[in-house]
């Protein structure tokens, strides 16, 4: 019964969360691997490698991002739809990205992935296009489940030569243990760091055993600013304030004192 509600739950939640296509190939996300399906998963250790995810589909573009500006960054909010891979963004709004966490190795080998890490890349310059990128860890994955691989992926913010900043202190991760019904766990900023941050279920011990279909998350908050005009004000507004500060040096003629011998110490 427990596992039907949370089946119920999260489809609600997150239904249509993922909208790739079926066949892998290389976009927004790496490395190229296998991919499965949750009736024939991998005898392996690999993670986001399911092509029929019962909540939404592929798995493998695993990052969306939704405007959350004004709400509270809580599980009943982070569980809701309207998560885009590539979002057009206004800027003074925030928004919440979300990154599914599932090591899809076959339930009944019970194979444990270690040292599982969360890691997040935001760019610290101002563009038209923004790539937040997400990336999960683990030391024993592969054929041999003795690899360590990382697996990554992008979802894109636009708007007009934007900035994009994570927000501290809004890093949360979400199981079956600690669900979106409640208050989840509370990850350290390390998200951003190079190394990244434990994941694991029903503690960030790094392990998370293999079971298809059972899906974790991690969240976190953004902030969106613009490029600051010259004089602060809109750009219309700051080209008449030009155009007008020239006609009136136009009209005043040249000066009489020009250049640094005029100046006096």
């Amino acid at each position: 019964m427990k596992s039907i509600k949370r089946l119920v739950m999260v489809t609600v939640v997150l239904l249509g969360f993922f909208s790739t296509p079926k066949v892998m190939t290389a976009t927004n996300f790496g490395p190229v691997r296998p991919n499965f399906t949750e009736e024939k998963p991998p005898t392996y250790i690999t993670f986001n490698s399911i092509s029929n995810n019962k909540i939404g589909g592929a798995e493998w573009v695993f990052i969306r991002t939704k405007d959350v500006t004004g709400q509270k960054n809580d599980g009943k909010f982070a569980g809701k739809l309207n998560y885009h891979n590539v979002l057009p963004v206004k800027t003074d709004h925030s928004y919440m990205v979300l990154m599914l966490v599932s090591n899809d190795a076959r339930a009944n080998l019970k194979l444990n992935a270690k040292n599982v890490r969360a890691s997040i890349e935001i760019p610290s310059t101002s563009s038209n296009d923004i790539d937040i990128k997400g990336i999960i860890s683990a030391d024993n994955c592969g054929p041999q489940n003795n690899q360590a691989m990382q697996f990554w992926s992008t979802t894109r913010l636009t708007g007009k030569n934007i900035k994009v900043s994570y927000v501290p202190g809004s890093a949360k991760y979400w199981t079956d243990a600690k669900s979106f019904n409640g208050s989840g766990f509370t990850l350290p900023d390390d998200l951003k760091s190079s190394e990244g941050t434990p994941l694991g279920y029903s503690s960030l011990n790094g392990v998370i055993t293999g079971n298809p279909g059972q899906n974790e998350y991690v969240t976190f908050l953004v902030n969106v600013s613009g490029q600051k005009n010259l004089m602060g004000l809109g750009k219309g507004k700051e080209i008449l304030l030009i155009a007008l500060i020239v006609v009136i040096l136009v009209c005043q003629g040249p000066s009489k004192n020009v250049g640094f011998g005029s100046l006096k110490m």
